[in-house]
């Protein structure tokens, strides 16, 4: 006569929760000694050789948003106005200045100005330090400069080739314009190369940067 199985008898002889850890024999080879101070500054540095490190390993579009804020002054930018500038969704470079305040270049202030949707945002301003033209590396001072007044933003500097419109603007992401030779053109602005591009509307795969177009072409007249 066979016995019937008990509903845990083929649980049995496996570890329980509760049961110890088995133990794994590890290596025979104790680690070697650490360094404790591998990876520590020791203060051979100094603080400006600190400072022009980290600014030499900014990438080449985090320098040119922190141009655009140093160029800003005491008055210091809010992300809503350097996107009202640009014509950019502030989403397209609020990393850059995540990173820029991480670097310690710039300093989200106390002051707070309206947006453009009604709500407040903060002031932005450089740091003391990444203001003087001395500590910067080296071509780092083509991207502003300080006789802009504190309301512009250097984009006619950082890209000499930029149109204006017919308002004395600065051509912008998403804009309509007609021009010379071109007909009607809309704008796209590259975050990443930090270029603008043309293309005929409906046409946006046929992209062209504006810097290609020859110098003389100054009429973009703004019709949306």
């Amino acid at each position: 006569m066979s016995m019937a199985m008990r509903p845990d008898q083929k649980f049995r002889d496996q570890p329980s929760l509760f049961d110890a850890p088995a133990v794994v024999p590890g290596p025979a080879i104790a680690p070697g000694p650490v360094d404790a101070n591998r990876g520590v500054d020791q203060g051979t540095k100094s603080r400006n050789e600190t400072y022009r490190e980290i600014a030499s390993e900014l990438p080449g579009r985090c320098r040119i948003w922190l141009g655009r804020i140093i160029a800003a002054g005491e008055r210091g930018v809010t992300l809503d106005e350097l996107s009202a500038s640009t014509g950019l969704p502030a989403n397209e470079f609020s990393g850059r200045i995540t990173e820029l305040k991480r670097r310690g270049m710039i300093h989200h202030t106390d002051q707070r100005r309206p947006t453009r949707k009604g709500s407040t945002a903060a002031v932005i301003r450089a740091t003391e330090r990444a203001r003087q033209p001395h500590h910067h590396p080296q071509g780092f001072d083509d991207m502003t400069t300080k006789t802009l007044p504190p309301t512009d933003l250097p984009d006619a500097i950082t890209n000499n080739r930029v149109p204006r419109d017919q308002h004395g603007d600065l051509i912008k992401h998403g804009g309509r314009y007609l021009v010379p030779n071109l007909g009607r053109v809309e704008i796209h602005y590259d975050v990443d190369a930090d270029e603008y591009f043309f293309f005929r509307p409906g046409r946006p795969d046929q992209q062209q940067p504006v810097s290609m177009l020859p110098h003389q072409t100054q009429s973009w007249e703004l019709v949306g």
